[in-house]
């Protein structure tokens, strides 16, 4: 996937019932990192592609991206 002109991802996710878990690679700098969540459902996907988003931006020495507010977040 590109995340933009200069950088590629490689990623993969899957679920059951029970649990999320989604992991990447950034191609250009090696680095990646693995998201596990220990409950799943439809409507929090987009929220976890947001935190992906932002922890990318992290590895990538920028800020995290802002939340979008019609995404519904829950704290645990």
């Amino acid at each position: 996937t590109n995340i933009n002109e200069s950088e590629t991802m490689i990623w993969h996710s899957g679920s059951t019932p029970d649990a999320r878990a989604e992991i990447f690679i950034l191609n250009k700098s090696g680095w990646g990192g693995v998201i596990l969540t220990n409950k799943n459902h439809v409507l929090e996907e987009t929220a976890l592609s947001v935190l992906k988003k932002g922890i990318i931006s992290i590895l990538n020495g920028e800020e995290p991206v802002d939340i979008p507010k019609n995404i519904p977040l829950t704290q645990i």
